[in-house]
């Protein structure tokens, strides 16, 4: 017979009770150390209204300003995990940014007050923001795949006022995504459709113009302002101009699929962009599209943000290669190590300190390189939204 006494049964209930701690408590030191593996995912590093560095915590759901002399502030977003991606300077002086999960467009004051303004559409997830030349902040979603349930209109951009006042437009075709927005020198604003292969024209009363080039096709591009008064744009392995009324010339990248990326204006009145696949930058003449290409001392160095340094060079991000790149107008490459290894250095800041400052997405980390190439790297606080993933959202404007 089985023995059920009641010491019997008072031993088998402590053992049930101590097998149930050891889960527990196993569950606990995994959860605490995926947060600690986990990341906040820095990126949009702006230089705000107060002379500090500013920037978003994807998935901490959190603002944050950083000073020049590395000390953090982290204001945390009131709907949780809100996701906000992308932060401007409205004209009222306030810092607005988006919410890729909140639904909402945010708005930080400098000393860390937020406050959040629905969006009227459900599920909108807004990824970027502008100051537009209504002095409104513009933004545009690409968000989740949500519009291919054709239950809401595909993806969709809109205005807010610094009242807080939202209109939303959805886009002009169901399966226009538009993926960046730039204000052009005409004073309209301009945006992308990889999904179309279309740069859309948006004028300051809402009247749209769609304008097809055919090598946008699938293509997520980055908008430009050539010294030519031209808006510049990449193909998957060209680089475009485009007149204001429209016409397209496309300039073919020497190295075959080279993928080029991130279009600016260098010091010396050329366009550079990197190629990502072709693990080089580039520099090419606006007036015939002559192409230079500069290899990458890393190879497979995965190159990302282009910005001309105070120094009057061009400095790079290189992601895979875990540097941060420096090349000269005549085409001399440097490359410097970031200390914590695979970081994967993203973004790229010239500061207020006349240094550089980058984002270190996989190591948690803001970074800061001198023109002299020294870096020092600091530890963000924060990693993960810890509220639960169901908390009501707050009843927000």
């Amino acid at each position: 017979m089985p023995d059920f006494s009641p010491a019997r049964r008072s031993g088998l209930a402590l053992a049930l009770a101590l097998l149930c701690l050891s889960a527990i408590a196993s569950l606990i030191l995994t959860a605490r150390a995926d947060e600690q593996a986990a990341t906040s995912l820095p990126s949009s590093l702006i230089i705000g209204p107060d002379g500090n560095i500013w920037f978003t915590e994807l998935t901490s759901s959190r603002i944050a300003r950083l000073t020049t002399s590395g000390t953090f502030l982290e204001f945390l977003t009131p709907t949780p995990h809100a996701q906000p991606s992308s932060v401007t300077i409205g004209a009222d002086g306030n810092l607005w940014f988006s919410e890729q999960s909140g639904n909402a467009i945010g708005r930080v004051t400098p000393t860390g007050h937020i406050r959040e303004f629905r969006l009227p559409i459900k599920s909108t997830n807004a990824d970027m923001v502008m100051l537009g030349p209504d002095k409104r902040v513009w933004f545009v979603s690409s968000g989740p795949y949500w519009h291919l349930s054709g239950t809401h209109p595909s993806h969709i951009w809109g205005v807010v006022d610094t009242s807080g006042s939202v209109r939303e437009i959805p886009s002009t075709s169901k399966k226009g995504v538009p993926t960046n927005i730039m204000v052009g020198p005409d004073g309209n604003v301009w945006f992308d459709e990889p999904s179309t292969g279309s740069l859309m024209r948006v004028s300051p009363t809402l009247a749209v113009r769609a304008i097809k080039i055919p090598a946008l096709l699938n293509v997520a591009t980055n908008i430009l302002i050539g010294p030519d008064g031209n808006l510049w744009v990449h193909g998957e392995n060209s680089i475009i101009r485009v007149t204001l009324d429209g016409i397209a010339t496309k300039f073919a990248v020497p190295t075959a699929s080279s993928q080029p990326r991130n279009l600016i204006v260098g010091p010396d009145g050329n366009i550079w962009f990197i190629e990502r696949r072709g693990n080089k930058i580039a520099r090419m003449t606006p007036q015939g599209g002559h192409i230079v290409e500069f290899t990458l001392m890393s190879p497979q160095s995965d190159p990302g943000d282009l910005m001309v340094g105070p120094d009057k060079r061009l400095w790079f991000t290189e992601g895979t290669g875990n540097r941060i790149g420096r090349v000269s107008l005549d085409g001399e490459i440097s490359e410097f190590v970031v200390p914590a290894a695979g970081s994967y250095p993203r973004e790229l800041l010239t500061g207020p300190d006349g240094n550089l400052w980058f984002t270190e997405p996989q190591s948690n980390r803001i970074g800061r390189i001198t023109p002299a190439g020294d870096i020092t790297e600091f530890p963000i606080p924060s990693r993960v939204d810890t509220r639960l993933e169901h908390t009501p959202p707050p009843k927000i404007h």
